[in-house]
């Protein structure tokens, strides 16, 4: 997933699809000096899982919305996500 390429630096072998969540962190130096712990949560798009989003959406300081290019319709699933 996109989410182990930024963690690990490298794309797994056999993609396996997020169910529920996977919560990874990463450090991240924007100076010397500065540093910043992100949390990241990547959250599955399966429907059974709908209800529960908002909650892990609380208290969030930004989201990243990721889809396919190459299928449409997982564009148009986004608008579900906000």
């Amino acid at each position: 997933s996109l989410v182990q390429r930024f963690i690990k630096h490298r794309f797994a072998v056999n993609y396996k699809l997020t169910v529920g969540v996977d919560i990874l962190t990463k450090d991240v130096e924007f100076k010397p000096s500065e540093v910043a712990t992100l949390s990241i949560w990547d959250i599955g798009g399966q429907q059974r899982f709908e209800f529960i989003r908002s909650t892990f959406y609380k208290g969030a300081a930004g989201a990243l919305l990721v889809f396919d290019l190459t299928r449409e319709q997982t564009y148009i699933e986004t608008r579900k996500w906000l």
